[in-house]
């Protein structure tokens, strides 16, 4: 079995030099007071913005940990329960965000590099790795529940606390219990987030060290004459 630690790592740093050269020519006309953006739909485009986006959710996906893991803000407007069950439900949705992100830039990375390398040998990796993505993830998005359209995921630490942040706004009694369930759904979420994240980051070594065998050749990204 092949090592793909740092496949993530790798693929980023290989990837930079291309991204600096795509982008040089939009800072040189936009310096000389020109208006100029990147092409959309270009080879350039779908290499650099389908990554950035990953990279850009899995970092979402490591702001929700420490949201969680830090004291919500001083403020009556939000509620501790409130603060928890938000980033718990932000993150269930990037999750998912993730895997069509992941599943999207694979395909295009299948579309464009199957007709310069081995077809079936590009078709068949791809796919593999489509599979894998959407079974690594499959128990973290099945946790918001078969009807998130229609019903919000909590989890039984979260109702608690929900309730007895209510009940607290009423009656003195239940601040300290309302305290301790603050501390149980902390701690819970704190440990949950952290397991995913690290379950992720191994999907996206695996993920990127793959890509990265067809994507460049030498630390270069391999460019199709014609895409």
């Amino acid at each position: 079995m092949k090592n793909y630690k740092g496949g993530y790592s790798k693929y980023q740093k290989d990837l930079l030099p291309f991204i600096i050269e795509y982008v040089t020519p939009i800072l040189n006309e936009r310096s000389k007071g020109k208006i100029a953006y990147r092409s959309q739909g270009d080879f350039s485009d779908k290499i650099t913005s389908g990554f950035l986006e990953i990279s850009k959710t899995f970092d979402s996906l490591q702001l929700s940990k420490q949201f969680i893991k830090i004291a919500p803000p001083k403020s009556k407007k939000i509620t501790k329960d409130e603060y928890i069950e938000y980033h718990v439900q932000h993150y269930l949705q990037e999750v998912y965000i993730l895997k069509e992100r992941l599943v999207k830039y694979a395909k295009h990375i299948m579309r464009i590099y199957k007709n310069i390398l081995n077809k079936e040998g590009v078709e068949s990796t791809i796919k593999s790795l489509i599979t894998l993505v959407e079974k690594s993830l499959k128990n973290i998005i099945d946790v918001r529940g078969e009807h998130v359209h229609d019903t919000r995921y909590i989890d039984k630490t979260i109702q608690d606390l929900k309730l007895f942040s209510l009940s607290s706004q009423h009656d003195e009694k239940f601040i300290k219990i309302e305290k301790i369930s603050y501390t149980t759904a902390k701690n819970k979420w704190k440990a949950k987030l952290k397991t995913f994240n690290q379950d992720i980051e191994q999907l996206l070594d695996i993920y990127f060290g793959t890509l990265h065998l067809i994507v460049f050749k030498d630390g270069k990204v391999l460019t199709p004459n014609k895409y």
